[in-house]
């Protein structure tokens, strides 16, 4: 973080502390607060499109697309072999899919070049092609002075064209291999070179079994995941066409509209300033979270601290978004907090059992919505998907066996992201939206809003759908525990399927 930047925050710390002890000037603490939070946000969103960081994958994200693409080419290889139907055409696919990762990687080590990890997974898939790995071996030679020469070593060694007998040599290189490279494809060939080059024909018999028996499981929970997917969006379709069929013209009937709309008239300034706030307060936590990532620092500490520092980060960004709407906008009013952000267990007729059943149809109708718009965004506008830097932790996630990491994982994007995002976008933005709109304008604001406050411009498109969407029940049932359900069963559904495909 700059200069500038901490200048800014330490303005909005002393404005902060003031508007807290200093009760007659609040208004005009309150515009100052706004200013200097607009400045700080406008000037940190302007340098992130200078740099081109929105929309710009993390290389830990890039590198395990890579890998994601190898293993899916070589499960579907080996099951093909297995049923034996390994076709030219297959054979074909196969060695495209292999190109591309090689592309990618390729890509991601020339402007990474320091990153000796990623220069030494260039090395194992160039060998994996049968090319010469001269050059990226000299690459990795020179990337991380702490471990590039280490692993380049080690390399050498495995891949060299002559057998090597030294055993003790052979015994330390596969235990700096296990600790240096991930866990997953590029360790497994390497691991496979070595024990090759070593002659040791028992642990490569017994790497090849398991690599064969990883390939037809992996292979298998493709196709259980796609039949998942496919029938949940065949549900989705219908509910669709339900609703269409069936929905009035009005939504929300004129004697309800109460219900959904703000209970106060909190006013624009009121509004964008708990707004500007949160993102003043994401933007900042980002940085954090952003350098952890890239760096690889929080990954190398272990699964087990990534997830919990992952919950904290997101509980330090978000979290905070709540307390602005209570002490700017609910308790000047006297509302209480519940009933400020819409978190009814019930409504009319609609239980807390039927509200949780409309958040599962919810989510099974935004399948193929989001499927389709995903479609549209890579066809037509070139998007390589998703660029948050959580989804490179959620990876590294998925490569361990840690039940604890896994279940942190599960509650911070599962219970957490829910709870903040939907009280802060539907319970309060599009409540506020709503004394001053009709549907369709709130919608479509509500929706646009947070799309880009996720500052994801490969998954603006599937943001902006969802968005909609969950303010589209939000606005049928009038609680937002609906789409709460909605969100959690998304964000819990996407984290399932990497584990289900990238875990090992």
């Amino acid at each position: 973080m700059d200069s500038v930047a901490v200048c800014y925050l330490v303005a909005f710390a002393i404005l902060g502390a003031a508007w807290f002890f200093v009760k007659p000037h609040r208004a005009k603490i309150s515009l100052c607060l706004v200013i200097v939070l607009t400045v700080y946000v406008g000037s940190e969103l302007r340098q992130m499109f200078v740099t081109k960081a929105i929309g710009k994958s993390t290389p830990v994200i890039e590198a395990d697309r890579a890998e994601l693409e190898l293993k899916f080419g070589s499960a579907m290889s080996a099951a093909m072999k297995k049923m034996g139907k390994l076709s030219p055409s297959d054979e074909k696919s196969l060695h495209k899919t292999i190109t591309e990762a090689d592309d990618v990687l390729d890509k991601v080590c020339q402007t990474n070049p320091a990153n000796a990890t990623l220069q030494a997974c260039r090395v194992v898939l160039k060998h994996q092609m049968n090319q010469p790995i001269a050059k990226p071996l000299e690459y990795l030679q020179h990337s991380d002075p702490m471990e590039g020469p280490a692993l380049a070593k080690d390399l050498s060694f495995a891949f060299s064209t002559t057998p090597q007998h030294d055993l003790k040599a052979a015994a330390v290189i596969e235990e700096d291999l296990n600790n240096r490279l991930p866990n997953g494809w590029y360790r497994t060939h390497a691991l496979g070179a070595l024990y090759r080059v070593s002659e040791q024909n028992e642990k490569l018999a017994a790497l090849q079994k398991d690599e064969s028996e990883q390939d037809f499981w992996r292979f298998s929970k493709m196709v259980a995941v796609m039949s998942v997917v496919i029938l949940c969006g065949l549900a989705g379709a219908i509910i669709i066409l339900v609703q269409l069929i069936f929905l009035g013209r009005n939504v929300t009937p004129p004697d309800q509209v109460h219900l959904i709309q703000a209970p106060a008239a909190y006013g624009f300034k009121t509004v964008y300033g708990v707004f500007v706030a949160w993102i003043a307060t994401l933007l900042t936590v980002s940085h954090a979270a952003m350098a952890m990532v890239q760096s690889f620092k929080l990954v190398h500490l272990g699964v087990m601290v990534a997830a919990i520092m992952t919950a904290l980060l997101y509980t330090l960004s978000n979290a905070p978004g709540l307390l602005y709407i209570y002490f700017c906008a609910l308790k000047p009013h006297g509302i209480k907090f519940l009933e400020g952000v819409k978190w009814r267990p019930r409504v009319g007729n609609l239980g807390p059992w039927r509200l949780v059943l409309i958040g599962l149809m919810t989510w099974m109708a935004a399948i193929p919505l989001v499927v389709v718009v995903f479609i549209i965004a890579v066809k037509c506008f070139g998007s390589q998907g998703s660029s948050n830097p959580i989804i490179a932790l959620v990876m590294q996630s998925a490569r361990s066996s840690n039940i604890l990491a896994i279940l942190i994982f599960y509650f911070t994007i599962g219970v957490l992201a829910p709870i903040c995002e939907e009280s802060l976008f539907r319970g309060f933005l599009y409540s506020s939206l709503r004394r001053k709109f009709s549907v369709l304008p709130s919608m479509l604001i509500s929706a646009i809003l947070f799309a880009g406050a996720h500052l994801d411009a490969g998954g603006f498109l599937p943001l902006f759908v969802l968005g909609a969407i969950f303010a589209f029940v939000f606005e049928r049932t009038k609680s937002t525990l609906p789409s709460m359900v909605a969100h959690g069963l998304w964000n819990s559904g996407t984290f399932t399927l990497v584990l289900l495909l990238f875990g090992n």
